[in-house]
């Protein structure tokens, strides 16, 4: 009898540790809105919208580059804003997946060859950006700032540049370029040695690069425009310009706001609304402005 309680309580703490490296290893995604999204299975069915065009979101787990992998394809082969919107978390650095060891890769294509969307420009960047997540992992950011970097400029030669008529993607260019920017900051910190060149002055231009393709869109169709990006690259761009001290530059990206359509700010998320606002606050602080800053910090 006292045997099989032993044992019982061996198997106990054996099981407990099992589910703490169960959770330790594993992510949930779940959609960070009620809009409705793509249930997704195993049997990788194609996920049907509803009637209004949104998508029901499950929890899914990502326990395996498998299912990491799938999870974000099928997503993105949705080629619909809020699917793109729902998985984007899963390509940024700063997300709880990159402490992932199973996902920390610094060649998947080694490790996984029999991929299939081996054709798929989000393969690409996909193994870019677990390579990344290895690097940082390492502490090696100036390799995972270039590895980025690629990512960036692979997003806008084969997406931004060529897909003229939809717009889905975009929930993917401000995640791109906030991990580009605090890569350029680490690397600042740690790999000055690497390159004597001012790193957030790259990344100034990299984004002010993008965001000029943005303006310059005419298209009214809020389906297809990318100046639905406007808000989001201009907050990257607010935080890129107080670090290197360069405020003259914050003018013409207000003035750009400010003769949006109204459409386009309803489409503003609560994070940009909130981030933009502040950086309003402290430029007319800056400014000696108090009042003016006073109103949007309170």
């Amino acid at each position: 009898m006292t045997s099989k309680k032993k044992k019982s309580r061996s198997s106990s703490r054996r099981r407990k540790r099992q589910r703490s490296v169960s959770r330790d290893s594993t992510v949930i995604l779940s959609s960070s809105s009620s809009s409705p999204s793509p249930p997704r299975s195993s049997t990788n069915k194609r996920a049907i919208a509803t009637e209004n065009g949104d998508f029901e979101v499950e929890k899914v787990v990502i326990d395996s580059f498998d299912s990491y992998y799938h999870i974000l394809m099928e997503y993105l082969d949705e080629e619909h804003w809020l699917a793109t919107e729902t998985v984007a978390p899963l390509l940024s650095l700063q997300h709880e997946h990159c402490k992932c060891v199973f996902l920390q890769l610094e060649d998947a294509n080694e490790s996984f060859p029999n991929r299939p969307y081996v054709e798929s420009i989000f393969d690409d960047i996909i193994l870019m950006h677990l390579a990344a997540a290895y690097y940082v992992s390492k502490k090696k950011y100036y390799t995972a700032y270039n590895l980025q970097h690629l990512i960036v400029n692979t997003f806008s030669k084969e997406l931004l540049n060529k897909e003229k008529d939809s717009n889905w993607y975009l929930p993917l260019l401000g995640v791109f370029c906030s991990d580009l920017r605090i890569l350029a900051k680490k690397s600042e910190e740690y790999d000055r040695e690497l390159d004597k060149e001012p790193y957030l002055e790259d990344v100034a231009n990299v984004i002010m690069s993008l965001y000029r393709t943005c303006v310059a869109d005419s298209r009214p169709d809020l389906r297809a425009t990318k100046k639905v990006a406007i808000i989001p690259m201009t907050v990257e761009l607010f935080r890129v310009y107080f670090d290197i001290n360069k405020m003259a530059l914050l003018k013409p990206l207000i003035r750009s706001v400010e003769i949006l359509n109204a459409s386009f700010i309803t489409l503003m998320s609560l994070s940009d609304l909130v981030a933009y606002n502040y950086f309003l606050g402290k430029k007319a602080i800056f400014d000696g402005d108090m009042q003016t800053g006073k109103f949007f910090f309170i």
